[in-house]
């Protein structure tokens, strides 16, 4: 992965018409015995849409989060492809869209508002 691009500064450093957004949530469902906050901020370029970099932070453990991330960037992803990607669902302990399905999300409706303001 290119830590260059893991913020939005660095990748407009590199040129890049850069991007981001912010998840704030609970890794799994408030129903859960137990949760915690989970905060994600997905980077990707405006012109084509494409993943750039994200920063996750959480008490939980996310390293499997960072690491779909990472496929993501080498496969050249975008926020369209992240944002239904299936991912595990057991209905017992996971809401029906992940946690990095809803920030890839955020991305598109950010980018569907910015349209509407051209």
């Amino acid at each position: 992965m290119d830590t260059r691009w893991q913020t939005v500064a660095g990748a407009k450093k590199e040129g890049l018409n850069a991007a981001s957004v912010v998840y704030k949530g609970n890794y799994r469902p408030s129903y859960m015995p137990t949760t915690d906050m989970l905060t994600i901020v997905l980077v990707y370029d405006r012109s084509n849409r494409r993943i750039l970099g994200a920063q996750l932070y959480s008490k939980h453990e996310v390293a499997q989060s960072a690491n779909t991330i990472s496929v993501c960037i080498q496969n050249n992803n975008t926020i369209d492809d992240l944002a239904f990607v299936d991912m595990l669902f057991q209905p017992h302990y996971d809401e029906p869209f992940n946690y990095l399905n809803l920030v890839a999300q955020l991305a598109i409706e950010q980018e569907r508002q910015a349209q509407k303001v051209k």
